[in-house]
This record gives structure tokens, sequence and C-alpha cells, in this order.
């Protein structure tokens, strides 16, 4: 049986009458809120708390996620485990997790990175169903035990242990890495709000504060790498405009 993990529900309406198999989008955005995973129910709690406090919009059945991802419990070795995750930090953290789970599930399938090729590095949505194809028949086959770990140093931010562990991944190292350095730039230090939110405070200065809709669109343009949506970009847009 094949096992397909998707980065959301965009690439899942792509993907789910094009492969056979149990399909889960792995709707979270790890990047932020609180992510301890002393243990993972209490982990689970606070996300779900976090998530339907932050954005009650969304609407999101967390314990429908939660459900999905434990019935990788099933997965055995005569399985395999597509994880479909693209290349920016967005995209990266929830990776790491998924492969963090894997490993504590004591996974025996085959687990394959089903990547986008490097021009389009953070975007399976400009691809055709040829090229998602393509990148499905290119996949890695990779150790979650290796890319689990990445988690906890960016759960407890060690941040420099995750820069070497990443830099040990041998051949996929190069994929991860950018966006492990973005991650690290986007920390506030000396004075500096990160690197996500003085790319915003130099957009506020040349659009003004009221036109979110062309902030957004030139902050995607500059820091494709981090992967934010809408809604991270308005929470950070909103923090700085406050500040100024």
């Amino acid at each position: 049986m094949n096992w397909h993990i998707l980065n959301g529900e965009a690439l899942k309406s792509r993907v789910e009458n094009s492969y056979l198999g149990e399909i889960i989008a792995f709707n979270e955005c790890l990047i932020e809120g609180p992510n301890s995973i002393e243990t993972l129910e209490n982990f689970f709690s606070l996300r779900e708390n976090y998530l339907k406090d932050t954005y009650p919009e969304v609407g999101l059945d967390y314990s429908m996620l939660k459900s999905s991802l434990f019935k990788l419990m099933e997965a055995d070795d005569a399985d395999t485990i597509y994880l479909w995750f693209e290349e920016d930090v967005f995209c990266q953290t929830n990776f790491w997790f998924v492969c963090y789970l894997l490993h504590h599930f004591k996974t025996k399938a085959g687990v394959y990175w089903v990547k986008p090729p490097s021009d389009a590095a953070y975007g399976f949505g400009s691809l055709s169903h040829q090229e998602l194809e393509l990148c499905f028949t290119d996949s890695k086959p990779i150790s979650v035990e290796e890319i689990g770990k990445l988690f906890p140093s960016f759960s407890r931010k060690n941040l420099k242990t995750l820069q070497n562990d990443t830099q040990n991944l041998n051949e996929i190292s190069s994929f991860i890495l950018p966006a492990v350095n973005a991650l690290i730039e986007s920390v506030p230090s000396n004075g500096s709000l990160g690197r996500p939110k003085e790319t915003l405070k130099k957009l506020l200065k040349e659009y003004g504060s009221t036109d979110f809709g062309k902030i957004f669109l030139a902050f995607q343009k500059q820091e494709a790498i981090y992967g934010y949506g809408d809604l991270q970009v308005k929470r950070m847009f909103d923090e700085v405009s406050s500040s100024n």
C-alpha cells in the first residue's frame, strides 16, 4: 500500500484522483506557535488550541488531522510512504515533524521525499500534471531518523544544532540548508526584528500601511523561501505596523 502525506489541501485536490493509496493532507503551520514535543499528546493539544485561537476563521478539524496521522502506525514493511513537501521554511518545519513522527512510530515502510524541481522549489502549485508525475518518479529515499531529529532542535530553538545536523544530511542537505539558514535569519537579534519583519518594514515605507495586497505580493516575491501564506504575513504586517 502507498501512503501520500501532502503539504496541504490545495495539493490534495490534485493528487487524490491520480495516485492510489491513503492520502493525508498535513494542514499545519509549525513555523509558528507552540511546538513542544515532550509528549505527543501535549504537542497535539497545544497545536489544536493555538490554531483554534489564532485562526478561528479556518475552522480546522484538528482531531481529524491527528487521527489521520496516527493511521501511519499501521504502515508495514510492504508499504511505501511518500512525503510531498516543498523546500521553503513553512513546508520544511512540517516535513521535519512528519519524519519525527514516523521515526517515533518506528515505521518499517520505505519513505520517500517527493519534492518540486529546483526551478519551482517553493511551489507544487505552478506545476502541470505531467510535472507532478515527474516529481513523483524522481522521489528520493530518505531516513526519517536523520531528518526527524531536525524537529526537536527546531522546537527547542537549538538553531546551531539544527544547522549542523542539516549539513550532515549528505546528498539532500543542499535542499534543506537554505531553509534552515532563512529560519535562523528570522530570529530577532541586535535590534533587528528578524529578516521577514525587516522586509515588511521596508515594504511599509514603500507602499504605505493601507495596501496590504501589494505588500503581500511584494513580500512573496522577495521572501519566497519562507513560504508564508497570507494569514501569517498579515499577522506579521499588523505587528510591524503597530510598532511604527
